[in-house]
């Protein structure tokens, strides 16, 4: 993974500067990721061209056989150099691998934990603190969602609900090269999802809102801030719901956000 390099011309500063000093194009965004997003990013600002030739096939991000913390901060440190030891410290108190679910067999005992902190790091927080920014920008029309949709083939490996799989509800799995799950197509366990997803989407390009033109029966998608805390579309099939954020997940994000241009991302 690549951060930002500074040429005080097209990148004057660090991305989590320019997000906080309201230095970014104010449109209309969706803007998300996947509960396990660690293992296998979406954002969609103003998508109108389909990617036919996308193949979810892509390495799993955090090696299947972390054992123990030093070979998680192993790990993070060189996704992120500038990480520090008491920020590493941190980032294992606030993932305790007893909360995590395990695998016997299949992965190493800490590889939830870290996969987990990993996917939050590059993936879900800084989708839930841009969103935010952009509320406090007075963007309203921003969207951010949780894809929650289980595949009994990934989830057997221990993989959870991977990075970027829900493009193949997006596009729809037929639209998708490589090897698309097989839930995913009709008759399959998710294929009800399919057509939920695709109504938020095309009605987000036709309108710049992923509600004006939803399937029937879809709830209305409403934006990230709440009086009671960040709330998204959580997406699950026959279950797609708002929800709010959970603490735990804000407490984390919160510090992420925190250290953010320390670590220079």
């Amino acid at each position: 993974m690549y951060g930002p390099t500074l040429d005080n011309d097209l990148i004057p500063d660090y991305t989590a500067n320019l997000f906080r000093d309201g230095k970014f194009q104010k449109m209309p965004t969706i803007t998300g990721d996947d509960t396990n997003g660690g293992k296998h990013r979406v954002l969609l600002l103003l998508q109108t061209k389909p990617v036919t030739n996308f193949a979810p096939k892509g390495t799993v991000f955090t090696p299947r056989g972390i054992a123990n913390f030093s070979q998680c901060n192993t790990f993070l440190k060189n996704n992120f150099p500038y990480i520090t030891l008491s920020q590493l410290g941190m980032i294992n108190s606030l993932y305790p691998v007893s909360e995590q679910p395990q695998f016997p067999g299949l992965v190493g005992y800490y590889f939830r934990a870290c996969a987990t902190a990993y996917g939050d790091m590059r993936y879900t927080c800084p989708g839930i603190n841009v969103t935010a920014q952009y509320q406090a920008y007075g963007v309203s029309n921003a969207w951010n969602y949780l894809w929650n949709v289980t595949d009994p083939a990934i989830a057997a490996q221990g993989l959870g609900v991977t990075h970027t799989v829900e493009l193949n509800a997006i596009f729809g799995p037929s639209n998708i090269q490589g090897s698309p799950p097989a839930s995913y197509f009709p008759g399959g366990v998710n294929a009800a999802i399919v057509p939920v997803v695709q109504g938020y989407w095309s009605s987000f390009i036709r309108s710049y809102n992923p509600n004006t033109y939803r399937l029937a029966g879809s709830p209305v998608w409403q934006t990230q801030g709440t009086s009671l805390g960040p709330a998204r579309l959580t997406f699950r099939t026959n279950a797609t719901a708002m929800a709010l954020v959970d603490q735990a997940v804000v407490r984390r994000c919160n510090y992420f956000d925190s250290i953010a241009a320390a670590i220079q991302q």
